[in-house]
Formats: C-alpha cells, structure tokens, sequence
C-alpha cells in the first residue's frame, strides 16, 4: 500500500489446519510494522447481519478465546453489509461469558461484550488496504 509501504498483513504460515477435518483457533493473520518491528496477530471474524452491532456481544466458538489470549492476539470483526469493523483484543482482560449460540446448532463458546467497542466505518478508497482498519492494528501492535 502506497500510504503504509512500511506495514504488511501476512498469512500466519503456522496456521496449516484442513478445515474439512478439524478447526482451529490459530489466528490466520500476522500484522507486522517493518519500521518499528512491532507485530500483532489477528483473525477476521465476519458478521454478515450486524448482529454484534444490535446486541454487543461476538461468539466466538469452543475455546477461540484461550487461544487468542495464548497468541497474544486481535479479533477483527467485520460486518460487510454495515460497512463497520471493530476489533477485540485479547492481550488484555475481555469481558464476556461462556454460552452457547443457538443459532450455531447449540455450539458453546464465549460472548464477548462488545458494549466499550466503537464500531468504526471502512472507507473504500483508491487502496485495496483500508487505511483506518491499518491504522487501529499499527496502534494494538504498539501496545
């Protein structure tokens, strides 16, 4: 990206799961910032309703949230049809609840509480990479 030739979003080649066979909780993505050499790892989430939006709670399945703690890394969740993203970090203390999701064939997993997270709009501009969305992760990679 012309605006951040210093940032780079690589596939986490560690992550070598088959998805017909067994899912994984390894984040998919390696943010990396090649001046300051900060990195973050993150997965994205999609939301296709909005519903994180309406309810502020995210499910994510089995024990994702122990992993993600365990990488010291990110959730990206993007809701496409709002046009909006937000992240959860889990390097910190994420507040929530074990549950299960109906609406997922009764599969337990963690809510989390999205109430303190600001849903951000994505400006489709001349880039493929979404400036704001680089910007939010070059700040998490910092922490």
């Amino acid at each position: 990206n012309k605006n951040f030739p210093f940032l780079s979003v690589t596939i986490n080649e560690e992550e070598n799961r088959d998805i017909e066979e067994s899912v994984s909780s390894m984040p998919d993505f390696i943010y990396t910032n090649t001046d300051t050499g900060s990195i973050i790892r993150f997965d994205l989430k999609i939301d296709w309703l909005g519903k994180s939006m309406k309810t502020n709670k995210f499910f994510f399945r089995a024990h994702e949230e122990t992993d993600y703690k365990k990488y010291q890394a990110a959730a990206l969740i993007w809701c496409p049809t709002k046009n909006r993203f937000t992240f959860v970090d889990f390097r910190g203390n994420i507040k929530g609840e074990r549950g299960i999701d109906e609406t997922k064939g009764g599969k337990e997993g963690f809510w989390a509480d999205l109430s303190d997270n600001k849903f951000c709009e994505i400006y489709f501009g001349k880039s493929v990479f979404l400036d704001d969305m680089l910007k939010k992760l070059d700040r998490l990679s910092r922490k």
